[in-house]
């Protein structure tokens, strides 16, 4: 069946208005759909560079040997280092020059004589006439004593006789230790020096007069040089005499001398709670010099098959002691690691890393979980590891 419906005449507007409508919304939404995939892409493009620029440097970790060590402080002493005081008074005539090298019993020094060499003339007189007294009483007594066996003379008398010899021998030996000090007062008018070593210092001038005790020359032997230290006592039963130190000295920079302990005190400074102790350093070539400070390591333990990292690339948050490293795909993780000792930038990590791990050692400032490492320089070894960061290089 047709079904004939009536003809209606129409505005061609209104004809065509139902259709345009329709299409304007059409390009409306489509360009919605279009500016929100644009800007979808514009974020994960800005995320992803965003990721990209973390510049990082990274060390492959590995297990080594470590020492524990201190680092202590102190002075250097001589070995062998004498203020030489004048023991008797006189005039100072002459004396070493400085820097000059001595050995010992060499005279360094020189008092004016004249009174000590009346002294001994004097002496030597007193006893030539004691011992001319000596033989006259000899003679009385090999002269008197037969007579006195065969009682010609009383034994008064001969008792007088050998009290004679007696006090005749007693005045020699009187006089023979005069003249023993008149020679000792003479030789100590000469200086001499009580050890090997060099001048290092005059105390008085020349012509001065001077008394006894008073300094004169400086000695100094310096093949073996000191150090007094004190360490804390939590190290006491780690310390012994004998184990091997090194030092470094401000006047060698980049050099290590090597030493020993040679004491360590058995008491404890109550003032400052530190042991006492003493550290030799050979020093043939004359190299160190008295009160020179000593920057001086002393080992502490061993430790075999650990892992090691600089201690600059940690830090710490309230869960304790925090660290970056580079995962798959470079994608940074954080660790929380359980630390040991440290001793000259290095640490010692107990647990929380594994060996051939990439560690963050620079630039890890600026990195968080889930950013993307961007890989400026890989290190093999601590000790690269260990050296300044090529961004503070620049």
């Amino acid at each position: 069946m047709i079904l004939h419906l009536p003809a209606f005449p129409m505005n061609r507007t209104l004809l065509n208005r139902p259709v345009l409508v329709p299409i304007a919304g059409l390009l409306l939404l489509s360009m919605l759909v279009l500016t929100g995939c644009n800007d979808a892409g514009d974020t994960e493009e800005a995320a992803e560079a965003e990721r990209q620029s973390r510049p990082v440097e990274v060390y492959t970790v590995e297990k080594r040997s470590f020492q524990d060590r201190v680092e202590v402080t102190g002075a250097l002493q001589a070995l062998d280092d004498a203020t030489i005081s004048a023991e008797i008074a006189g005039t100072l005539l002459s004396r070493t020059d400085l820097g000059r090298e001595v050995r010992r019993g060499q005279r360094v020094a020189q008092l004016d004589q004249a009174n000590a060499q009346a002294g001994v003339r004097q002496a030597e007189a007193a006893l030539r006439t004691a011992e001319s007294q000596l033989s006259l009483a000899e003679d009385a007594m090999r002269r008197q004593e037969p007579l006195y066996q065969d009682s010609i003379i009383s034994p008064i008398e001969f008792e007088r006789v050998r009290a004679e010899l007696a006090s005749a021998e007693a005045g020699v030996a009187q006089a023979e230790g005069s003249l023993d000090q008149a020679r000792e007062q003479l030789r100590r008018t000469n200086i001499t020096a009580p050890f090997d070593g060099t001048i290092e210092d005059h105390l008085a001038k020349r012509g001065e007069q001077v008394n006894p005790g008073e300094p004169i020359i400086r000695v100094v032997n310096t093949d073996s040089m000191r150090a007094q230290l004190g360490i804390a006592e939590r190290y006491m039963s780690q310390l012994r005499v004998g184990i091997p130190v090194e030092a470094t000295f401000r006047s060698y920079p980049g050099e290590t001398f090597e030493g020993r302990v040679i004491f360590v005190g058995r008491t404890i400074r109550p003032g400052s709670r530190t042991i006492p102790m003493e550290i030799e350093f050979p020093n043939p070539e004359g190299r160190l010099r008295p009160d020179m400070t000593a920057r001086v390591a002393v080992p502490l333990e061993d430790f075999e098959d650990v892992i090691v990292i600089p201690a600059r690339s940690t830090e710490r948050d309230e869960e304790g002691t925090l660290v970056y490293v580079v995962g798959e795909d470079n994608i940074v993780e954080s660790r929380i690691i359980e630390t040991g000792p440290t001793f000259e930038g290095q640490l010692v990590v107990l647990s929380g890393l594994e060996e051939g791990e990439r560690l963050i050692v620079a630039g890890q400032g600026s990195v968080s979980d889930g950013d993307l490492a961007d890989i400026r320089e890989s290190f093999d070894s601590i000790e690269d590891a260990l050296m300044e960061p090529r961004s503070a290089r620049r």
